[in-house]
């Protein structure tokens, strides 16, 4: 999303070149759209920097994205996760690793979370969108198991969707920020930095 200045909502889409996965961006206005942005500069800061660490994978490409942009609905996002084994695999391997270095959340609530976002109707933007995220680490453990273009799709599905997620629930929200940031720091992202001293609030 983008303030444009004057009280109307700017959504900025990216279409995704097939061959080179390389951006180009539009920006759209909308005074009345189902996103209508609420943002305040530093969390669109924040969200820039999520997605920056997304698209700058030249594996991006090959996903097939429709020209991605910030925020999806319920039924978009669920569509856009990996198939359930690959992402069982993906928390799975979440909890053998990196869940001991820190919480998140229990293997429980986890196995609750992937049942009502695979096989229910239930499941809100933001579980679908933690799912993600906690995929997105687990998957740098079984990377002979599950295919790099799934834990890109993982992490962008998660990180285009953070705002959404956080004004939905904001403890939920954190879960999903912590996931990324440690996906960041993972991945060596050159936003790893970047992540850690917006979210601390250091210059």
């Amino acid at each position: 999303m983008n303030d444009n200045g004057d009280g109307s909502a700017g959504t900025l889409t990216i279409q995704l070149d097939s061959g080179t996965g390389v951006e180009r961006g539009s920006t759209s206005t909308s005074t009345d759209g189902p996103y209508q942005s609420s943002s305040t500069p530093q969390e669109l800061d924040m969200q820039s920097l999520f997605y920056t660490a997304s698209t700058s994978n030249p594996l991006l490409g090959s996903l097939e994205m429709d020209g991605g942009q910030y925020g999806h609905d319920r039924r978009d996002c669920r569509d856009r996760l990996p198939a359930e084994p690959i992402t069982r695999r993906a928390v799975k391997a979440f909890f053998q690793c990196a869940a001991t270095l820190f919480y998140v959340m229990t293997e429980k609530r986890a196995g609750e979370l992937l049942d009502k976002v695979y096989r229910t109707n239930d499941a809100s933007m933001q579980d679908i969108v933690e799912v993600a995220a906690c995929a997105a680490i687990g998957s740098h453990y079984k990377s002979d198991e599950i295919p790099e273009e799934a834990r890109v799709a993982f992490f962008y599905l998660a990180s285009t969707s953070l705002h959404e997620a956080l004004e939905a629930d904001q403890i939920q929200g954190m879960r999903i920020f912590i996931c990324l940031g440690m996906t960041c720091i993972m991945d060596k992202c050159s936003n790893a930095r970047l992540l850690i001293s917006k979210c601390s609030h250091i210059e």
